[in-house]
């Protein structure tokens, strides 16, 4: 069921002789219960969580390392560097 409120307001210019109309629409609709999940579906949606979550933490240790590989490649080329500017 929805109820669909109007709003309408008349901004009145009296030089030009023109009625400027504003709409508003609010959509009021009512609030679902969510209905308590079985065992069996909260521990599907248990190990759904745990694989998304692990692929985040995945991903962000590869990243983690991929960072920490490119930092120690930098220094060493700085410090190549510096070996033969001297």
């Amino acid at each position: 069921m929805r109820l669909i409120t109007l709003l309408t307001n008349c901004v009145v210019d009296l030089q030009n002789d023109v009625c400027k109309y504003s709409m508003r629409i609010f959509e009021i609709q009512p609030i679902k219960t969510i209905k308590p999940l079985s065992p069996a579906q909260a521990r599907i949606n248990s190990l759904k969580q745990n694989v998304e979550n692990t692929r985040k933490q995945l991903q962000a240790e590869r990243e983690r390392q991929r960072r920490q590989r490119e930092a120690e490649r930098t220094r060493k080329q700085l410090q190549t560097r510096n070996a033969q500017a001297y």
